[in-house]
């Protein structure tokens, strides 16, 4: 499984004009597909895609542009500008409470617009740690998680991916079919976990709810991991992972709404040591954000929010956070 690539064959669908001449005398028949360009006859897609946060993850219109996304972890609602971020999905198990560092993380490609409705993207992850404290010109800081002094990398170039990406509409229902492939570069994911790299692959639908406002959708998602073997002490590899998390949203107007995602329904499989039988599945702690959805402009998107685990809501363990998708040219 080392060097296999996984490779994903994806139907392309087009979209054919039924305009046509009427017949004269004196005319030739003429099909309007014939003499405009292409681009004025393909049905724009953002009349499918209404949702404001689907249309920005596809990415600009453009054939060719910056696409982005970029996520701010904070600490908790109490202290959203501490160092230090609690897991507060282990809340309930101590052993396996591993408090992370306040950062951004980032996805910055290049897209290419196949057509109106596919893309591909190639790009890295970024990451930035304690983007809000510190000496920001210093290259490293001391881990306030650590006893004893050890020094942090505040950023890092990391996980250069290929994305590919699908936009439809069945009956009322929007749909985004995503396919992503890594490659791990980044210390903690090559070095400690000794992995190779993770096909992922997505849908996400959206309808809306009649003319009340509201709308919901689903999101799955499926993580398929290669390992180039072992990973180091007692460091965990997964053989995968596989979740489903319901959408609600309810739009005030055309640029605010009230946006929750619920991650209840989230699997993973650890990967057996030498020695070990296979695992059965194990249910993820459910959790759920909470926040304003805010549509800048068609190609910029801003979600801040509040994540919590729903059995166990405490100031200390209510993690702030920031999304956003920014699409450039």
């Amino acid at each position: 499984m080392k060097k296999n690539l996984l490779l994903i064959a994806v139907a392309t669908m087009a979209l054919a004009s039924g305009a046509r001449a009427e017949e004269t005398a004196g005319t030739t028949n003429v099909r309007a597909q014939d003499v405009m360009p292409k681009e004025d006859i393909q049905q724009d897609i953002d009349k499918e895609i209404t949702n404001a946060k689907m249309r920005a993850s596809m990415g600009s219109k453009s054939k060719f542009s910056v696409k982005s996304s970029f996520n701010y972890n904070g600490s908790t609602v109490d202290r959203p500008f501490s160092e230090v971020r609690p897991d507060y999905q282990n809340s309930f198990n101590p052993s396996r409470d591993t408090p992370d560092l306040s950062a951004v993380s980032a996805a910055v490609g290049i897209k290419y617009s196949i057509d109106s409705r596919q893309s591909l993207t190639i790009g890295t992850g970024l990451a930035i740690r304690n983007p809000l404290q510190g000496d920001l010109s210093r290259s490293e800081f001391q881990d306030p998680r650590s006893t004893k002094p050890k020094s942090v990398n505040r950023s890092e170039v990391q996980n250069p991916y290929l994305d590919y990406t699908y936009a439809s509409k069945l009956g009322g229902m929007q749909l985004i079919t995503d396919a992503t492939y890594s490659f791990y570069t980044s210390d903690i994911s090559q070095k400690q976990y000794n992995g190779f790299g993770d096909l992922t692959l997505q849908e996400i639908m959206m309808g809306d709810l009649g003319t009340s406002g509201w709308s919901a959708g689903l999101a799955f998602a499926f993580v398929l991991p290669q390992w180039n073997g072992e990973p180091q002490g007692t460091l965990r590899q997964y053989d995968f992972a596989l979740g489903a998390y319901p959408t609600l949203e309810y739009a005030f107007n055309d640029r605010y709404s009230f946006r929750t995602v619920f991650g209840y329904f989230g699997l993973t499989r650890l990967k057996p040591k030498v020695g070990e039988d296979p695992a059965a599945p194990v249910s993820d702690t459910p959790y759920q954000s909470v926040g304003l959805g805010i549509a800048v402009t068609r190609d910029i998107y801003l979600y801040p929010n509040v994540q919590f685990v729903p059995l166990d809501v405490r100031a200390e363990r209510t993690n702030v956070a920031l999304s956003a998708n920014l699409n450039v040219f």
